[in-house]
């Protein structure tokens, strides 16, 4: 997505992140798409370990929900 619409659709969402891999739902990705996006988005653009962080959803010792 072009920065300048992730900032207006990020601005219009104003999402914090998820506090907790937990957060991470099918039901909130069922009843809320878009909020779903931002949040994980906003979680994965703030951590300090994405590369960790794929690998262990990949692996599925996250996110097993």
């Amino acid at each position: 997505m072009a920065p300048p619409l992730r900032a207006r659709a990020l601005g219009a969402l104003r999402p914090p992140g998820f506090s907790s891999l937990d957060r991470f739902t099918p039901v909130l990705y069922m009843f809320n798409p878009m909020r779903f996006g931002a949040e994980t988005y906003q979680n994965f653009s703030s951590a300090t370990d994405r590369e960790d962080l794929v690998l262990a959803i990949l692996a599925a010792q996250a996110l097993t929900d």
